[in-house]
């Protein structure tokens, strides 16, 4: 007997010893089961870390939000190209998802679009690779409404195979009937029925005159808008299928906009001077009025248009030159584009330059601006700039206020961290990291000082989110490490 308990001792020690190896030895990355597809390698985003588990009888991953996130996610792209998919393919998608501690959710994204959206239990989800999709991308994660803990969740048991073939449809749809459902001065309602095809319709492309308006989805009705009042189009649409096979035109539906029903112009505003400089007049009106509403004013110098404003009542007409007279006039506009007649004219002669070589100089309350270009240094200033300096220039304090996005979409969780081995190729071919100008860049152009205060921003924010991710892969690696160390001892 105690021979017997000794053989027994030794094999479950050897059965667990065995165990313990099969889990250390899972990946940290999916194998999918089926043959039919090629995956690329699935990848945990920011702020959340995958470890290979031993879940059942298979090798999975375990999926956890780290460092405070507040969703977990991992995806898995699928390249179309290099598994000879076309669009009408079908794939199917199945995995087992347990042990999930918080709000789970699953999509299939092209791009920016959701194709096929669920919560557990993820299977026999089947997806038709749709027209002009190169990559997709199959998302799993937490938390989808992100107000919650980020929580966790096991994959394992993960197959990908393609179930039927698109390409091969080469049948296109029967044509749609087209008709119009009314009309206004600026709109065409269109709407349409009777396409059929093989395997089934999947969009529309709707034609204004022979030219492509625009291409739907598989809807059954369109607004065309921008149209001229009083105006014939010709309209037809054709039928598409997923395989990119377009139907025959539909018949021709000929709509002509209504006649505007304001045809009364305004009353013509009353012009005034108020001030003027050697390259500068400053204009204002009242006394426009119009049996709907004025919406806009026309401005004209010596009875050339200068420009076309919105309901405004003053406008400034710059690049004048000095010591010279010309006349102005302004109409008013409405919404049916009735324009009054011209206004009174104003004659003004720019004043003379002060002989400074400055012009366009003006005060209020103790402020004086310039309307025109500053050159230190130089006699020059590029295109689109008020000021260049040729030399040095100090000053206490410089603030750039920029109007572009500054570079916090790093942190959302749908940006695209580059990969490290991206940025070493990157570096290898060009010389310097991505989104940065390199030295002839700079030597040419120059840099703007808020877009480079962007753009080092930016590669701060991508590097703490490689740090953030190399330290979760360190204390997994720790994790693994003190357990190794507790089943030695």
């Amino acid at each position: 007997m105690k021979h017997t308990f000794s053989f027994s001792l030794l094999s479950a020690l050897f059965i667990i010893l065995w165990s313990s190896n099969i889990v250390a030895q899972c990946p940290n990355q999916l194998t999918n089961q089926s043959t039919s597809i090629n995956l690329s390698p699935g990848y945990p985003r920011s702020g959340t870390a995958a470890t290979g588990v031993q879940i059942g009888a298979s090798c999975g991953l375990h999926i956890v939000g780290d460092l405070g996130a507040t969703y977990a996610r991992y995806e898995i792209p699928i390249n179309i190209a290099d598994n000879a998919l076309v669009p009408g393919d079908q794939i199917e998608i199945s995995m087992d998802i347990t042990n999930v501690t918080a709000n789970f959710r699953y999509d299939v994204r092209n791009g920016g679009n959701a194709i096929d959206a669920s919560a557990e239990p993820i299977s026999g989800r089947i997806i038709t690779i749709p027209s002009g999709a190169t990559n997709l991308v199959i998302r799993l994660f937490t938390n989808n409404g992100q107000n919650d803990i980020s929580g966790s969740f096991d994959i394992s048991n993960l197959s990908v195979s393609k179930v039927g073939a698109g390409g091969n449809d080469a049948q296109p749809p029967t044509a749609p009937t087209l008709s119009s459902a009314g009309q206004t001065e600026t709109t065409a309602n269109l709407s349409w029925s009777g396409a059929t095809d093989n395997v089934g319709v999947t969009g529309y492309m709707v034609f204004k005159d022979g030219t492509l308006e625009n291409t739907l989805g598989n809807v059954l009705s369109y607004n065309v808008t921008g149209l001229s009042s009083n105006t014939s189009y010709n309209f037809t649409v054709k039928a598409l299928d997923a395989a990119g096979n377009e139907s025959p035109l539909s018949n021709t539906v000929s709509v002509t906009t209504s006649s505007s029903a304001d045809t009364q112009a305004p009353i013509a505003p009353t012009l005034v001077e108020n001030g003027k400089t050697d390259a500068t007049v400053n204009l204002s009106w009242s006394g426009a009025t119009d049996d709907t509403a004025v919406t806009g004013y026309r401005i004209f110098k010596d009875g050339v248009l200068e420009n076309t404003l919105a309901n405004v009542d003053n406008y400034q007409v710059t690049g004048l030159t000095e010591n010279t007279t010309y006349s102005f006039t302004a109409t008013a506009l409405d919404a049916a584009g009735n324009e009054s007649t011209g206004s009174n004219a104003i004659t003004v002669t720019t004043d003379a330059s002060s002989g400074g070589g400055g012009s366009g100089w003006s005060e209020t309350a103790s402020v004086a601006s310039y309307s025109g270009q500053v050159a230190v240094g130089t006699s020059t200033v590029p295109s689109g700039y008020k000021m260049a300096i040729d030399g040095n220039l100090i000053v206490e304090e410089v603030k750039v206020q920029l109007s572009g996005n500054w570079p916090d979409y790093v942190f959302d969780q749908d940006y695209k961290l580059p990969t490290l081995e991206e940025i070493r190729k990157h570096i290898q071919e060009k010389g310097h990291l991505p989104n940065i100008p390199s030295v002839k860049e700079v030597e040419s152009n120059g840099i703007e000082l808020g877009e480079m205060n962007r753009l080092l921003l930016e590669k701060i924010e991508e590097l703490m989110l490689y740090t953030i991710k190399q330290q979760a892969i360190i204390e997994s690696m720790q994790r693994e490490i003190e357990n190794l160390k507790k089943k030695d001892d």
